[in-house]
């Protein structure tokens, strides 16, 4: 029996990929695909975020799992942790290490462990993030979410990941070369064809202008909390392709944070049980 385990980070093209598999890991024989929707559904986690899984609650459904014959695929972008935990903490994924420690029991049953994740350049990450954070908790000041301090770094992300699920291999891809590094995953787990094009991918939301992030602002003084993810919505389907988009970092934290992330790639490649999936960096 083989885990492959896609720990799908937000922003990073999660929900593509786990449409395609949808799709094409339907009827596969010796292939069984978990999206996210069936894995909450039939998994129980501590609210305590740090906790993770409910190992007694969610055993039953877990066993049943690792029975299954041949491959087994889990996608979920919610097991590392929720985009709105960045409004708590600077530092990305704060509670992943808890979180998947909750599940190195669960992966210890397979003869194998394979986890994918896909990482992104912080100067687009952390603002897809924070718009994405604010679509389930409301308006909070960019600035103030971070207190002005952008040095969030992916290394400390990948060694907790590393460290919680010990006897696992961890392949890491490049968010902005995914259309091509991800064939290495389909590769892994068995396809043979490549299930979508590799030459395009599929806008599947794309985030707010600064148009909406500043009407989102104005209204948030009005309504409660619970009216405003509605209203979010509404604004973002009003707004048109052409608007400006929201990118809020001066050009020296841009350079900082670019020569920032081009170092974890580096170290990512140097750490052990840790492989930088080919076409994602130069």
């Amino acid at each position: 029996m083989k885990l492959k385990l896609h720990l799908g980070f937000h922003k990073t093209a999660t929900t593509h990929l786990q449409r395609t598999l949808t799709s094409a890991l339907s009827g596969v024989e010796n292939l069984r695909y978990v999206g996210p929707l069936e894995f909450r559904h039939k998994t129980v986690w501590f609210k305590s975020r740090f906790k993770g899984l409910d190992q007694k609650r969610s055993a039953a459904y877990l066993d049943e799992l690792s029975s299954s014959t041949g491959t087994l695929v889990i996608s979920d972008e919610n097991i590392c942790g929720h985009s709105d935990d960045i409004f708590r903490h600077r530092r990305l994924y704060e509670h992943v290490f808890g979180r998947l420690q909750s599940l190195s029991a669960f992966s210890d049953r397979f003869d194998t462990t394979d986890v994918w994740v896909a990482i992104r350049n912080p100067t687009t990450f952390i603002p897809s993030i924070y718009c994405e954070a604010m679509r389930w908790k409301g308006y909070q000041d960019f600035r103030a979410v971070f207190d002005g301090d952008f040095q969030q770094s992916w290394l400390p992300v990948i060694r907790d990941i590393k460290n919680a699920l010990p006897n696992s291999n961890i392949n890491v891809i490049c968010y902005e070369d995914y259309s091509t590094s991800i064939v290495g995953f389909f590769d892994d787990i068995g396809l043979d064809s490549r299930p979508f094009d590799d030459k395009r991918l599929d806008i599947i939301r794309r985030s707010p202008s600064w148009r909406s992030i500043r009407t989102y602002k104005n209204i948030s003084y009005i309504l409660p909390g619970r009216l405003q993810k509605r209203m979010l919505q509404l604004i973002e389907r009003l707004d048109t392709a052409d608007s400006e988009k929201f990118a809020p970092f001066s050009s020296e934290e841009i350079q900082f944070l670019n020569s920032l992330y081009a170092e974890d790639l580096v170290r990512i490649t140097k750490e052990p049980r840790v492989s930088l999936v080919e076409g994602s960096i130069d």
